[in-house]
Formats: structure tokens, C-alpha cells, sequence
């Protein structure tokens, strides 16, 4: 590699203005060395001849620099006024009888109230540069006198081009705004055989079956109703309804695998995933386009600015600001107004133990399965990946995930009528039930929508005579709404977390051994925290917690001790036999007695009940408990207020999993 200044290549590299590029060049044109010419090469050189060599090679690098810029430029047609414009990211450059004017910095302007750029005019070896805002003729004069001094061309050309200049890039401008104030939508265009293939699943009567089979060769096991529950709510961006989702968990639970399984299957033109998000930064996403999409934070710490935005946002389906800006001209202020239209699948992940009760009340909370029996599986699970049948199963991963982004993509946003709507009824006992319902009759539209290519789509025509195309709802679609209901969002019913209601059914399970083995009665039987944190396996920070809100909603008496007494617990609720008559059930009418089809797809997952079979609605009859609530237990379509159908999907306790398995 002959260098030019017979120096070494730290020296040439600290010399040149683009070392990198430079040095490749040099690399390039080596060539051997022949004994020959190892000679011939002069020790001394003239600083006269050393100067002309680098600035040759310089030379030479830089026009090839320049060239390689040339040919990146995208290349357009002369325009009306002989112009050749080229453009590309970073500039745009205008052409004409050897006057070339390079426009920079164009898109960095917000509005057309100033169109400030950094222009050029390069005429041979002559240029000028200037820094001015379009907008204002003074500096445009100003450009023109300047630049005819430095170059020689007359004012009145210059004039005259930079007329055309002003209207090209203000055209071009505008045109960038408007597609910042309203992106248009991203269409994913599937090849006949996507398609095909897509529809074919999409028409298997096994649907719901395939899809759960699909999620555990993606990696995600004993999580078969979450999975579901989850696919399904983000399929309700389709609906004018969306659900809102929160993954509840201990941390390493595997609440975050959980949310990335699901969201894997959504395409990608159609979510948006943060880590956190500021309080404001809400406000100002128009550009993103929000509307019928899925929005996923991380955790629920990284929005604890931004819960009232996403509050509104879920209930209103929109939310505005209005701010106060400067105007860069005048220097006057006004007021701006900045919304961003939903409805959007609002996705989180928390590792508290309480929830904020506005956000509760709008979402689904779903539990991640913490029991032992679980975390053997997922370990043996883990262990399988290392396999070979492991690593060829990540592989499909991939096409599993394309294939179920296409078939999100066909389904359509018809409209869904219930013939059924009139038949349900509902729990009226407290105001969340308001919000409760909507999401129980978005479930069933939603399943119905899943199911839309199994379906005969019926046309009506509304008041303007505009025909609407719709598809009807299936017994078979409130049943599996039933199913899931009771199972997640039944167990949201009542005060008590999730995690809270395991601990209090290991306490009641624990005392009722205790009391058989001592042969005393229940009052007798006092326990501490050292005890229930042993039986329970949980730490001792989350007890705490989790205790504090037994004891306040009088499920547990505390003994307080003074200082060196150890504090001791007296469990006061007491379980009884669910009533039926006490039962509002959710379907009503005695001509539809059909075995459920959907229970069989849970057969892999245990379930356990997951809130106290009490009727909290009326007092104890022992008077020392605290009022008992009912089980949430819906029956299937057709059925008595507690049908034989909704009665089966129960198991023994003995049989049973964590609360969180539901």
C-alpha cells in the first residue's frame, strides 16, 4: 500500500478529512511489492512533492466521495421551468444551466408559517451559503444580492430561480405535514397461497382448539385460558369496544412471556410497545395512528404519569390537549390542540398486589400460574429447548408467528348482532357490573368475529338505505364467553385480588387441618405470620401485604401484641354451599340444555375456583364472619340460573391448580 506522504498510517489517517473511507481506497489500489521497486523507492522527498502528492490522492478520494453522494440522490423529471430536481433525505438539489441551488434542513420546519433552510448556490467554482427563512422577503433579497456577488449571475436570474425554488419546496413541505397529521394506514398485501392457506384455518371448525395448540409450540404452556383470553382481547380492536388487559404476577413469574406470546401474533403495522411512557407523551402520538391498535407497556410503574390519559383514553376512545405555542413570526401566543383518536387494546404487566381501582374497574386482570407444578413444567420445558427437538421447535416459532400475523389481517370489522342479547342476564349488585357487562358481551361479539368465515355474512340496510354487512352470534360463542367469564374476569368481582384469595384459601385449608388434628373449633385456632408464610411458600414482604387487606376487609382478626409479642391471626370467614336460587345466572331459558363443546380444550389445565363460594350479598348466620360473596359461575346458553352445564365446569379442591391458573 503505498502511502503518499511516506509516513506511517497514523500520521496519513490524522491528515486526510475522511480517514475511513480514505484508507479503504488506499487498501483497494495496493499492489505487490517487487524487489525492483522496493529500490527504486526515494528516502527523501521535496516538501513541495510530499504537498502535491496528498493533495492529488485528497483530490481524488473527494471527487469520488462527491460522486458515490450523486448517485445516492434520486434523480426526478425536469420540471415546467427547465429545473432537474434531485432529492433524497437530507437534501434537495435543483439544476439549471450550470446553477445548481442545494436545499437543506427543509423538513425540520413544523409548520408553513416559516420555511427555514440552509441554501446554496454552486456555480462552478463559486458558491454562496446563507441561512434564511423563505417566508420573509427581506432575507430573500438579501440572498439574491449576495449570492449575484459571489457568483457573477445576474440578480434578475437569480430572482427568477429562486421564485421556483419557493414554490417547489413549499409544495414539498406541505405534502410532509399532511402525512404527519394524518399517516395512512400500512397495508400488508398476502400473496394467494398466505391468503389461501390463512382462510383455510380460519374455516376449521377446531379454531379455538388450533389456536391453543399454536400458542404451546410457540413455548407458552399451562396457560391455556390466559393465552386465549389475551388472543381474543387483542382481536377487540376490531370491535367498538376494546378490552384492556393487565398481567398480574410475583416478578420471574413469566407475566412478560405471557404478554410477548400474544403480542407476537398481532401484526406489526397494528400494535405499538413501550417500556414506559411520560406523563404527557400521550397526548402528542397522533402521528402513530392509535386508532384500532394495541398499545403495550412493559410494566405498569413505567405509566404512572400517563394513567389518566390511558384512563380517558380507554373509556372516551379519545383524548385532546390543548397547549399554549409561540408563534415564530409575530411572537404572539395561541393555543393548540392536540388529540389522538382511539378506540385502542390497552396491554400491561404489574408485579403489585393492589391495582389502581379506576384501571382495575376498566380492565381484565389476568394471573400468571405460580404453583409448583407449574414451574416444574416450565422447567422441563426449558430443558426441552436445549434439545434437538428444542431447537428445530424455535425454528417453526417464526412461521408460526407470520402465519397467525396474516390471519389477523383477514379479519374483518363486520358488524355483529346477538339474537340472543334480550335472553342474558346480568349480576346488578354493584356499579363496576355497568362496565362488567361490556366486556362480556365484547367477548361474545369477539368470538363471533374469530369465527366470521364460518359464518354467513347477511346484508340490512340503515335509515339512509346504506346496506350493512353483519354476521349473527352462536350459542356455541356465549357458551366459550361463559367459560372464560367465570374463569378470569368473574374472579374480579369482588374486593380481593387474585393472589389475595390464594392466601386466603391456603389459611382456611390450614386451619381446617389444624382443627381436626387438635379436635377444637376454628376460634381456637390462632396462627402467625411465621406459619402462614411457611404453608404459603410466599415471601414475607408480599404476606405483609397481603394479609394487611384480609385484615381490613375483616376476613382475618390480628391479635396485636405489644413490642417482643409475636402477632397472631383468627380466621373469621367461614365457606358454605353455593345457593342456585341466590344465582343470577347469564343465560336464561329452558329450551337450550346442549353439553358445552368448549370444556374439552381446558382438559391440559387445571383449574381452580378462584374466589370464595359465598354470597357475600347477605350476612353470616353466625354473625361473626364477614359477609360471604357467591361464586361467580355462570351457567351455559340456555340453562337455569345455575345449570347442570355451569355446575361441571367445577372440579374437586383436592384436583384443583393456583388461583392464578385461571
Amino acid at each position: 500500500m503505498k502511502l503518499p506522504l511516506e509516513m506511517d498510517v497514523n500520521e496519513y489517517a490524522l491528515k486526510v478529512t475522511k480517514p475511513g473511507e480514505q484508507l479503504s481506497a488506499l487498501i483497494l489500489d495496493s499492489e505487490p511489492m517487487r524487489e525492483e521497486e522496493e529500490s527504486q523507492i526515494p528516502t527523501e522527498s521535496s516538501l513541495e512533492e510530499v504537498e502535491s502528492e496528498f493533495v492529488h490522492h485528497e483530490t481524488r478520494m473527494n471527487e469520488n466521495t462527491k460522486l458515490e453522494e450523486q448517485q445516492s440522490l434520486e434523480k426526478e423529471k425536469t420540471n415546467s421551468k427547465g429545473f432537474e430536481i434531485r432529492r433524497n433525505s437530507e437534501e434537495i438539489l435543483f439544476l439549471k444551466g450550470g446553477r445548481e441551488y442545494r436545499v437543506r434542513s427543509l423538513y425540520k420546519n413544523q409548520s408553513l408559517d416559516q420555511i427555514k433552510i440552509n441554501l446554496r448556490l454552486l456555480v462552478g467554482d463559486d458558491y454562496y451559503i446563507e441561512t434564511l427563512d423563505l417566508m420573509n422577503p427581506r432575507m430573500r433579497k438579501g440572498f439574491v444580492q449576495n449570492a449575484s456577488d459571489a457568483t457573477s449571475v445576474l440578480e434578475e436570474t437569480i430572482t427568477n430561480d429562486l421564485k421556483e425554488v419557493f414554490r417547489i419546496t413549499e409544495e414539498m413541505l406541505y405534502e410532509q405535514l399532511e402525512k404527519i397529521k394524518k399517516p395512512g394506514k400500512e397495508e400488508i398485501e398476502l400473496t394467494p397461497k398466505e391468503k389461501e392457506e390463512a382462510l383455510l384455518y380460519l374455516k376449521d371448525p377446531e379454531l379455538v382448539h388450533h389456536i391453543l395448540e399454536d400458542f404451546e409450540r410457540m413455548g407458552l404452556v399451562g396457560e391455556r385460558t390466559n393465552s386465549l383470553l389475551g388472543y381474543l382481547a387483542t382481536l377487540t380492536r376490531r370491535t367498538e369496544n376494546p378490552l384492556a388487559v393487565i398481567i398480574q404476577s410475583s416478578s420471574s413469574a413469566g407475566k412478560s412471556t405471557l404478554m410477548d406470546s400474544i403480542l407476537d401474533l398481532v401484526p406489526e403495522e397494528e400494535k405499538e410497545k413501550y417500556s414506559a411512557m411520560t406523563g404527557q407523551s400521550l397526548f402528542y402520538m397522533s402521528s402513530k395512528n392509535l386508532k384500532n391498535k394495541v398499545l403495550a407497556i412493559s410494566e405498569e410503574e413505567g405509566i404512572e404519569r400517563a394513567k389518566y390519559a390511558l384512563k380517558i383514553l380507554q373509556s372516551e376512545k379519545r383524548i385532546s390537549i390543548a397547549t399554549t405555542t409561540k408563534d415564530q413570526l409575530t411572537g404572539k401566543l395561541s393555543t393548540t390542540e392536540y388529540v389522538v383518536e382511539g378506540p385502542v387494546v390497552l396491554f400491561l404487566t404489574t408485579t403489585s398486589v393492589e391495582i389502581d381501582e379506576e384501571l382495575q374497574n376498566r380492565a381484565v386482570i389476568l394471573t400468571v400460574n405460580e404453583e409448583r407444578e407449574q414451574t416444574k413444567t416450565i422447567l422441563r420445558n426449558q430443558r426441552e429447548e436445549e434439545t434437538l427437538e428444542g431447537v428445530l421447535r424455535r425454528k417453526k416459532k417464526e412461521g408460526i408467528i407470520t402465519f397467525h400475523q396474516n390471519i389477523q389481517r383477514l379479519i374483518l370489522p363486520l358488524a355483529v348482532v346477538n339474537p340472543y342479547a334480550n335472553e342474558l342476564k346480568f349480576p346488578d349488585t354493584r356499579l363496576r357490573m355497568r362496565r362488567d357487562q361490556k366486556k362480556y358481551l365484547t367477548l361474545i361479539r369477539t368470538i363471533a368475529l374469530l369465527h366470521q368465515y364460518q359464518r354467513e355474512v347477511r346484508m340490512a340496510k340503515d335509515e339512509s338505505g346504506k346496506e350493512v354487512a353483519y354476521i349473527e352470534v352462536k350459542k356455541s360463542d356465549i357458551e366459550l364467553a361463559s367459560i372464560l367469564f367465570n374463569r378470569v374476569f368473574g374472579k374480579n368481582l369482588d374486593d380481593l385480588s387474585p393472589h389475595t384469595k390464594k392466601v386466603l384459601r391456603e389459611v382456611y385449608e390450614y386451619v381446617n387441618e389444624l382443627c381436626q388434628e387438635r379436635s377444637v373449633d376454628k376460634s381456637a385456632i390462632r396462627l402467625t405470620r411465621k406459619e402462614i408464610r411457611e404453608r404459603t411458600g410466599i415471601s414475607d414482604t408480599r404476606l405483609r401485604i397481603h394479609l394487611k387487606r384480609l385484615e381490613e376487609l375483616e376476613y382475618l382478626y390480628a391479635r396485636s401484641g405489644r413490642q417482643g409479642i409475636v402477632m397472631e391471626y383468627e380466621l373469621l370467614w367461614e365457606e358454605e354451599e353455593e345457593n342456585e336460587n341466590d344465582f343470577s345466572g347469564l343465560l336464561l331459558g329452558e329450551d337450550a340444555k346442549q353439553e358445552s363443546n368448549w370444556k374439552v380444550i381446558f382438559q391440559n389445565e387445571r383449574i381452580a375456583r378462584t374466589s370464595p363460594d359465598k354470597d357475600l350479598t347477605s350476612p353470616s348466620k353466625k354473625g361473626t364472619s364477614p359477609p360471604l360473596r357467591l361464586g361467580f359461575a355462570p351457567p351455559s346458553p340456555g340453562g337455569r340460573l345455575v345449570s347442570k352445564n355451569a355446575q361441571e365446569l367445577k372440579i374437586p379442591r383436592e384436583n384443583a391448580d393456583s388461583l392464578q391458573n385461571e
